[in-house]
């Protein structure tokens, strides 16, 4: 469960002192709810190989939304050797929870592969010949799931096409993506009469995305049945505007973020939580990403005890609820698919960074102050849903808190101040009237 301040004088005697010592931010954020930009799918996690089976309690702490921090999505991995994921269990504690599972591939069966392996190395590609069969087999997938109750909202074809894993992996070029998307696996789903979006190319690397990507566009086939586009940030460039050029509506997810390589020891700390704030924020407003996914829900020590590359691969770890996971909920649990991201100041000071959303009846703005100084900083909103406006209501993940929920915050003619917290993560929920 969420960690709640026991009353209202006790969070009072927690924020009140920081008023004295606060920076006081001169630029003001202004959200303007009559510019709006993507529409959000959700925020989610990987279950794959680390959570097959998942307790109910950390069930609910990672997907409820009244009880946890309300993850929308769910990223589960397809098992070569059958159609089925090995994390059937919490895909369906997640699924009645009300999160929605899309799934990707690692390999295809081994024997289907130039190297006749389950690993990506040697270099291995999917032979053309197995083209059929391998569509039929993530469409058998999709319908196993559905019938043990866990439709799928999406599936990717291959995770990390461009990267030859010593792991599960198989190599993809952009050009055989395209043809299989395009020629087997989307006429195989229409066969069958599946609702399943197909979301490409799922690449590690930022800078590679663009390879695939051209491809997939230029391919009349692969656009028929293409709902939007997938990447994972590792390599990242500044490839914002790019993006917003070639994408020609489809949506944007970042399907894998991972802070493995933070290195050791393990960080439960706001220090991990607001790195990974950052990238976050970057990608909402940068590339304009409409999913992002952490990498992994759950880990124990046996993941990652003998790598001190890979300390970090989760919300949740040896029981721990690390702050990342809380920082990950100030957007999960208030910013719920079908929200729109609307313009507001992203960068008002130094480390202080603002994403704001809407819904039809409510407002959410996420600010995250990264300096060591609470920082004291005026909101404004403006547009159409600037009307009636009575309160904001605080959730504040820091060093003492995990998204609490503290004080409402009076709004007077569509404007309210709030010192926010050192090292801290605060979404503020503002009901429409």
């Amino acid at each position: 469960m969420i960690a709640y301040a026991a009353t209202v004088s006790r969070i009072a005697w927690l924020v009140v002192p920081c008023l004295f010592l606060a920076a006081e931010i001169k630029t003001d954020v202004l959200v303007d709810t009559n510019v709006s930009y993507q529409t959000i799918d959700g925020f989610g996690a990987s279950s794959a190989f680390f959570s097959q089976s998942i307790s109910d309690a950390d069930a609910q702490f990672l997907f409820s939304k009244q009880a946890g921090i309300g993850l929308s999505l769910l990223r589960v991995s397809i098992a070569h050797e059958a159609p089925i994921t090995p994390e059937l269990a919490t895909a369906k504690k997640a699924t009645a929870l009300g999160a929605r599972v899309v799934a990707a591939a690692w390999t295809p069966k081994p024997e289907w592969k130039t190297n006749g392996k389950v690993s990506g190395q040697p270099k291995a590609h999917l032979k053309p010949e197995y083209y059929p069969e391998y569509a039929a087999f993530l469409a058998t997938f999709a319908e196993t799931m559905r019938d043990r109750g866990v439709p799928l909202l999406a599936l990717t074809p291959q995770n990390e096409p461009d990267y030859p894993a010593a792991w599960d992996g198989c190599l993809w070029t952009p050009a055989e993506l395209a043809t299989f998307i395009g020629e087997h696996l989307g006429p195989e789903l229409e066969r069958r009469d599946l609702a399943v979006k197909i979301i490409a190319p799922d690449t590690a690397s930022l800078r590679k995305a663009p390879e695939y990507v051209t491809a997939l566009l230029s391919d009349a086939a692969a656009m028929k049945y293409l709902s939007g586009l997938s990447t994972h940030p590792y390599g990242r460039l500044q490839l914002g505007k790019w993006f917003m050029r070639q994408i020609h509506g489809l949506t944007l997810w970042q399907t894998e973020y991972s802070q493995e390589r933070q290195g050791a020891p393990p960080d439960p700390t706001m220090t991990s939580a607001l790195a990974m704030a950052r990238v976050l924020h970057d990608h909402l407003t940068e590339l304009s990403v409409t999913a992002w996914n952490y990498y992994n829900l759950t880990a124990v020590n046996a993941h990652y005890r003998n790598d001190e590359k890979r300390q970090n691969p989760a919300l949740i770890q040896d029981g721990v609820r690390f702050k990342r996971a809380y920082a990950l909920g100030n957007f999960a649990k208030f910013v719920r698919p079908g929200f729109r991201r609307v313009e507001a100041t992203p960068e008002p000071a130094s480390s202080i960074l603002v994403t704001a959303f809407t819904s039809d009846d409510r407002i959410v703005i996420v600010a995250v102050n990264a300096n060591p100084l609470p920082a004291a900083q005026t909101f404004r909103i403006r547009g159409k849903l600037a009307r009636e406006l009575a309160a904001a209501v605080p959730w504040v993940t820091s060093e003492t808190l995990s998204l609490a929920p503290l004080a409402a915050v009076a709004i007077t003619d569509t404007s309210f101040r709030y010192v926010l917290p050192p090292r801290s993560v605060t979404s503020f929920v503002v009901d429409v009237q």
